[in-house]
């Protein structure tokens, strides 16, 4: 049964040596320009981090597909006072793809697409971002005797990317709570109020507030009452 076992393996093992693509040497230098603009304002984005990501692709029996193994970030730059940026970065010889990311800023919506591959190692790269900067408002939220909390809080370009942008949920049944968030001035904006009645029932209270048409910080306020949510 051993034996077996070694000669259906050894294949396998041989497969995977196959399936793993060569490193590009060690020193190959690459330009990537481009720009970092917000089309729906109208503005460059000046001082935005960029990195340079290195990769290593595999392809994976059985897994159906291939794996891009992150090795580790082998440059970096700034944009301009033009949301400009133009640079070069030499390969290290471990990786075999490059990316070029943006840096995580809250500030700014990326459109999920922060993340662009640099196709032409060795060459000039011309790579440009679309991003939409994000302006604050200020909630006060007006509590009137509301049971069954704690109230749950959503909005879009505030709470809507993982735990660490969560915004804090409310548990006081009356008086003013006060909550900061990001939005885009030029158009409306949702926000959501969620509690839970029991394990398996919530209701739902939703507040539209108006485009601001301003950069400077606006302040709304919010009543919140048992009648509203539904």
């Amino acid at each position: 049964m051993r034996k077996v076992f070694f000669y259906l393996c050894f294949p396998l093992l041989f497969l995977n040596a196959l399936c793993e693509a060569d490193p590009l040497e060690e020193g190959i230098e690459t330009r990537v320009y481009g720009k970092v603009y917000d089309e729906v304002n109208e503005i460059p984005i000046e001082n935005y981090k960029i990195f340079v990501a290195e990769y290593k692709d595999r392809f994976r029996p059985g897994s159906g597909g291939s794996n891009n193994d992150f090795i580790q970030y082998v440059d970096s730059t700034i944009t301009d006072s033009s949301g400009n940026f133009d640079f070069i970065f030499t390969t290290s010889g471990q990786g075999n793809s490059y990316e070029i990311h943006l840096n995580d800023d809250i500030r700014f919506w990326d459109y999920y697409d922060s993340q662009k591959e640099i196709s032409n190692v060795g060459d000039d790269n011309e790579i440009n971002f679309d991003v939409l900067k994000l302006f604050p408002a200020k909630l006060n939220i007006i509590l009137d005797n509301v049971d069954f909390t704690p109230i749950y809080i959503e909005h879009f370009f505030t709470s809507d990317f993982g735990s660490r942008r969560q915004l804090p949920s409310i548990t006081i049944n009356n008086g003013t709570e006060v909550r900061q968030i990001l939005i885009d001035k030029t158009s409306k904006q949702i926000i959501k109020f969620y509690r839970n009645l029991s394990n398996s029932e919530s209701q739902l209270f939703e507040v539209e507030i108006p485009a601001t048409e301003t950069s400077s910080l606006t302040e709304f306020d919010i009543i919140l009452k048992n009648e509203f949510f539904q």
